[in-house]
């Protein structure tokens, strides 16, 4: 059987190939098959294999160029990353929880987000209902409305069973902290 390889990679089993590969392991994906020159070689039957990042991980039975010897097993190879200083390496399981985490906190603010459109609207309609509440408290603040006063306690009783001081505390520190370090770049990048 002819093969055209592309550095140890078997791109297209065809009788026009240039490299006689011999006969294919049975059941087995060429996807995952690599050729080292003399014989096929089933990635998934390797515990060290090189892989190169370029823009996505490639797995190789060799060193093709820019390849670092990971080891791994092919199952993992959804589990490649690669370090600031350029290694590659396989997640921890530390790592793969978080990772597993964030999708799953990812999905609860989606399944929040389409609860509040449903409920409330979108965005812009959300974003509309913070300008009045702002818009309300600065009247309050030069009126002293009674009205309004009572209205916004009413507000501040039910936002107490939602947020705690404590969380909405944290999270305007955080929010003040970030915009005091990004908004002067952001503004003297301005043009």
């Amino acid at each position: 059987m002819k093969a055209i390889i592309k550095q140890d990679k078997i791109v297209r089993i065809t009788e026009r190939g240039d490299t006689e590969i011999g006969s294919l392991p049975k059941g087995v994906d060429h996807g995952r098959l690599r050729w080292d020159g003399e014989k096929i070689i089933d990635l998934a039957k390797m515990t060290l294999i090189w892989v190169r990042h370029a823009n996505i991980f490639e797995l190789h039975c060799r060193d093709v160029g820019g390849c670092q010897l990971v080891s791994m097993t092919y199952s993992q190879r959804k589990n490649l990353t690669k370090d600031p200083d350029g290694t590659i390496r396989v997640k921890t399981p530390a790592e793969l929880q978080a990772d597993a985490d964030a999708e799953y906190n990812q999905g609860l603010k989606v399944a929040l987000r389409k609860r509040l459109e449903q409920q409330i609207g979108d965005d812009c309609d959300q974003l509309a209902d913070l300008y009045k509440l702002v818009f309300a408290v600065m009247v309050y603040v030069q009126t002293n409305d009674t009205a309004l006063g009572t209205m916004l306690s009413n507000i501040s009783a039910i936002a107490k069973d939602v947020y705690t001081i404590e969380q909405i505390e944290n999270s305007l520190l955080n929010v003040t902290q970030t915009l005091r370090t990004e908004m002067p770049i952001y503004y003297a990048s301005k043009i």
